[in-house]
């Protein structure tokens, strides 16, 4: 008979290790482990990571724009651009106040000197006539597995009705707007907008005493009419309001400098797109969404004593000139019939200059909750 101690030796005897035995059960697993991570490196080639650092992804917007019509669909672009390709989603949503009206999704894989491309769809909710509000453009990119965003961009969006004369029916009534206008593009779209106007064909007739507004077509260029300069200034000197819309070409005399015998002006300024600004915040002075913003320019020239601006197509003079009589005269260098239909900055900045040299007060803006219909 065996010993009771003597059999517990003999059992430890026959008894492996218990960390061989626990090396023998992990070798297989570390066989699978290994095999994976072979598999995993070799899909790592083929696929594109998920993961990024924080500040890997970037979202930039492409149109300096924010005008929009309502009740219309607008497209506007951003770049997503990261330091790692990575798979990612993008979201975006317009919102009014905390109402969002619009919004989508797309997939996109931004690459190391391959930033995505993102046109951006809205459908812009209809608004009361008169009215303008503000939306926010939220734009978000989400990497692959993840639910944090990992850029967002806020863009704010202005959205206006089609007229800026709701409502004004009675103040374009007493401001008898006198039109030269010999093709008449712009008197079409006074038509259209329904502002009551007279349409001029004599240009001597413009500086008959009165204060009613005085109004050149756009376009029309100083160089084929050579009165016109002459005749504008001195309908400002009469008293009369004068709005000249980006002239083709020409020259325009300075009051008040040696050569020009045209009274001179309390005040002369030159303006860049500051002045639209100024005159309303919630107009885009930057670029507007087709063609050229900036129609004409006027540069300073003197020659032979004569000081007069010059107007060009060039960049580098001012799109606008004014000058202080009773009323203002401005030469106003922005293409406003030429982009009329393509955003609605234009048919709003020319109410805003019609006010600005009438000194007529800007029309009130309704409170928010009442703008949507």
């Amino acid at each position: 008979m065996i010993p009771h101690n003597a059999a517990r030796k003999e059992s430890y005897a026959i008894r492996r290790p218990r960390w061989r035995r626990s090396m023998t059960l992990l070798l297989p697993r570390y066989r699978q482990y290994l095999l994976l991570l072979i598999i995993g490196s070799f899909c790592c080639c083929c696929v594109l990571p998920a993961i990024a650092a924080d500040d890997a992804v970037a979202i930039t917007a492409a149109e300096p724009w924010a005008d929009v019509f309502s009740g219309r669909e607008v497209v506007f672009h951003f770049t997503v651009s990261a330091t790692e390709a990575v798979r990612a989603r993008a979201g975006w949503g317009l919102a009014i106040d905390t109402r969002v009206t619009s919004r989508g999704e797309a997939d996109i894989q931004p690459r190391p000197g391959q930033p995505a491309e993102l046109a951006v769809k809205i459908a812009v909710p209809p608004v009361k006539p008169g009215v303008i509000i503000p939306a926010t453009l939220t734009v978000t990119v989400a990497l692959a597995g993840s639910a944090n965003p990992a850029a967002t961009l806020a863009k704010q969006v202005w959205i206006f009705p089609d007229s800026p004369f709701t409502d004004r029916a009675e103040w374009l009534k007493t401001l008898d707007i006198h039109l030269y206008d010999p093709d008449e593009k712009t008197a079409q779209r006074l038509k259209e907008a329904e502002v009551p106007f007279t349409l001029v064909g004599n240009i001597e007739a413009l500086a008959e005493p009165g204060e009613n507004v005085v109004l050149i077509g756009e376009g029309l260029s100083f160089a084929d009419y050579r009165a016109l300069p002459e005749t504008v200034m001195q309908a400002a000197a009469a008293g009369h309001p004068v709005l000249c819309l980006a002239p083709a070409e020409g020259l325009l005399p300075i009051p008040g400098t040696g050569g020009v015998e045209l009274p001179p002006p309390a005040r002369l300024a030159l303006r860049h797109n500051d002045i639209i600004t100024e005159l309303d915040k919630r107009l885009d002075a930057v670029a507007w969404p087709a063609g050229e913003m900036v129609a004409a320019t006027l540069a300073i020239r003197c020659e032979d004593d004569l000081v007069s601006g010059e107007i060009m197509r060039d960049r580098a003079g001012w799109p606008w000139l004014e000058l202080a009589y009773r009323h203002r005269l401005v030469v106003c260098g922005f293409g406003i019939i030429n982009g009329w239909d393509d955003s609605p900055t234009p048919r709003f900045l020319l109410a805003r200059v019609l006010e600005y040299i009438t000194a007529t007060p800007a029309a009130e803006t309704r409170p928010i909750e009442e703008e949507l219909p």
